[in-house]
């Protein structure tokens, strides 16, 4: 049975990276259909094992930062917003729970992984669809359909090194390699200059590792970068290209879409609900009198100091805290050096993006979190947690 669930899980994880592809009528996205099958057949799988996994530091702290969010909802400015993010968190407290199960085994590890690169490799195919039949959003813009282009550059950013790492791990890898210059077209075709920039800090990755491939291996995927570059590079949209080469201006001179505006506002609000913030979800409703619309802090750290204050912000920061401690830990300095370059992909992709409450973004964390990636276990059975047996 415990085969049975991994496949789900890893349906599950597939889901992730193309949610907002596919939605069921009064239900939502399809990875809410798949968590939710998956919970139940999770929790009838620890009722017939007696036997759940031993918590450790992250799932504590995880659950602290969950406690305090819920705290949040007495004092909030806008309880109904607040009530729908709660929701969230137990369902993403629930999540890290299942993933962590199976993510301390290396087999199952590989899978999980190797799902998430392959929903990946979906959403590029919808990118590429909507650039070939021309149907832009935001400006000459290609995204999947129902995604912002912000938020699907990042997931495909996420997936390179992710796509790299199995390449290296497995043998039959073509799939691996292949979505990584289909991903880099679909980032550029986005026009997200914090994916495209984020996307960039992946290569590290490939370049540290690319010893690893054989002589002949290494010209001919050098070979293919030449002749795939400049072919791809007439295929891109003139307007992708001059949104990204304003990078350097918007840093320097720009106000990043307005976002500078909105964290100005932001810090208003968090001089006057320093300690314990204006409740989780809230911000939308906050920010209104002082920026006058409804928007997200478009920074995820900005987000969480505002919504709980300096406590929540201090219980999240334990939480990283830990995972650098994780991180430093590792005694394959290589792998090291992917987590750790793993980890500066993503937060530098959150200061511009509301992420707190995305699935992907705990996804992420909950990889790095649970342990050496190069450790392999034999089986899909044992895990590296000791277990806890419960009276049935």
């Amino acid at each position: 049975m415990r085969r049975v669930t991994l496949y789900l899980v890893c349906v599950f994880v597939f889901v992730i990276p193309i949610e907002n592809i596919i939605t069921i009528s009064g239900l939502g996205t399809i990875s809410k259909l798949v968590g939710a099958l998956l919970f139940f057949v999770v929790l009838l799988y620890t009722i017939v094992i007696g036997k759940i996994r031993r918590i450790d530091k992250f799932d504590i702290l995880f659950f602290v930062f969950i406690v305090w969010g819920t705290l949040t909802y007495f004092w909030s400015f806008d309880k109904i917003l607040s009530a729908q993010r709660i929701l969230t968190n137990v369902q993403l407290l629930i999540m890290i729970w299942i993933l962590r199960e199976f993510l301390s085994n290396g087999k199952a590890r590989l899978m999980i992984l190797q799902s998430y690169v392959l929903g990946a490799m979906v959403s590029v195919a919808s990118v590429i669809s909507s650039y070939v039949q021309n149907k832009s959003v935001y400006g000459n813009r290609f995204v999947a359909q129902g995604f912002d282009p912000n938020d699907l550059g990042l997931i495909l950013a996420l997936s390179l090194p992710i796509a790299w790492y199995l390449s290296l791990k497995q043998k039959n890898s073509f799939i691996n390699r292949v979505y990584i210059p289909l991903g880099y077209f679909s980032i550029i075709l986005t026009a997200s200059r914090t994916s495209f920039v984020v996307s960039l800090i992946g290569l590290l990755y490939i370049f540290i590792t690319f010893h690893q491939l054989s002589k002949k291996s290494r010209i001919i995927i050098f070979l293919a970068v030449l002749l795939v570059s400049s072919y791809v590079y007439n295929l891109i949209p003139e307007a992708s290209v001059e949104r990204l080469s304003t990078i350097s201006k918007e840093v320097s001179n720009g106000d990043l879409n307005d976002r500078t505006n909105i964290w100005k506002c932001a810090l208003t609000l968090f001089y006057v609900q320093w300690a314990n913030g204006v409740g989780i979800g809230a911000f939308r409703q906050a920010v209104l009198d002082c920026y006058g619309a409804r928007v997200v802090a478009h920074n995820t750290f900005i987000s969480i100091l505002v919504e709980q204050g300096v406590i929540g912000f201090f219980i999240f920061s334990l939480v990283i805290l830990y995972l650098v401690y994780v991180i430093m830990k590792f005694t394959d300095p290589e792998h090291r050096v992917l987590h750790i370059i793993f980890m500066i992909m993503l937060f530098l992709g959150v200061n511009f993006l509301t992420w707190e409450y995305r699935k992907v973004f705990w996804l992420i964390l909950a990889i790095m979190a649970s342990g050496n990636l190069h450790k392999e276990t034999p089986s899909l059975a044992p895990s590296r947690y000791e277990a806890i047996t419960y009276d049935k």
